[in-house]
């Protein structure tokens, strides 16, 4: 058992240390660039609107009152700016990105641990602007003029659930103040295509798997042996207590046959 805890903290940190090859800001930079074009292409019938893009990151959900699932992030939202946290928000723009924040509370920082400070966020994010939630609501509305709005839908309103000021989003699209075009096909349009770090990280991935799997096979060879085996000696046993059972029926049978006979002797 011991042994078996060993190797997977060995797996564990194995896959947590290799696994961080960090994207380039460059490569965030043109991830956002590029998401724009597809935007602004996806609508040229609206003429020249400024695209946006607006992402939310994955709300943390629970089995219980407070007892969190395994936090998972959006992937979309991770791959454009790299945070893998919940309760942010990112706005990109032709003109800058912009990362928006809740401020933990204290008993956030005691359970989840605090957050990364807005330097070591925009140096990851590579964001032009860190900013709290409070200042969404007149950003986007000072920004987000009679521009088109990629989004995805389903998102927007399952967080607007828990964040109603998100209403207001769902508001300005349908009023026809800013043209929705639907965010998921683009941004899958943009990962088909892998950069360089995305690949050596996907061959760092594929070669942990590979001495994971080695390993376990290595450490289970002898189990591997004895149950190829157990099926073989099994079938010995049983033939061996058939072949007893035989002989001592048969013993049984030529010794009733020999009383027989001797008392017919004796008869005659």
């Amino acid at each position: 058992m011991h042994r078996k805890s060993a190797f997977v903290d060995t797996f564990l940190h194995q896959m947590i240390n290799s696994t961080r090859i960090h994207v380039k800001i460059a490569e965030k930079y043109r991830a956002r660039a590029r998401l724009l074009e597809l935007i602004e292409n996806a609508r040229t019938d609206f003429g020249a609107k400024q695209p946006f893009a607006l992402l939310f990151a994955k709300r943390k959900s629970f089995s219980a009152p407070d007892v969190p699932h395994v936090y998972r992030q959006c992937s979309h939202f991770r791959y454009l700016c790299g945070v893998d946290r919940p309760g942010f928000r990112l706005l990109v723009g032709p003109k800058e990105s912009v990362l928006f924040y809740a401020p933990q509370t204290t008993q956030q920082i005691l359970w989840d641990g605090a957050s990364p400070s807005s330097d070591q966020l925009k140096s990851a994010s590579g964001v032009d602007k860190i900013l709290p939630l409070d200042e969404f609501d007149p950003y986007m509305a000072g920004t987000v003029q009679d521009g088109l709005l990629g989004l995805e839908l389903r998102s927007l309103m399952d967080h607007a659930v828990e964040e109603p000021e998100l209403k207001k989003v769902w508001q300005m699209i349908a009023d026809g103040a800013w043209t929705h075009v639907e965010l998921g096909e683009h941004v899958d349009t943009l990962r088909w295509r892998k950069s360089d770090a995305e690949k050596a990280l996907m061959r760092r991935t594929c070669a942990i798997g590979g001495e994971a799997l080695n390993a376990m096979l290595r450490s289970t060879s002898l189990l591997c042996s004895l149950f190829m085996i157990l099926p073989y000696f099994t079938l010995m046993i049983v033939l061996l207590f058939l072949f007893f059972s035989i002989i001592r029926l048969w013993g049984v049978c030529i010794g009733g046959l020999s009383v027989v006979s001797l008392s017919f002797m004796c008869v005659g």
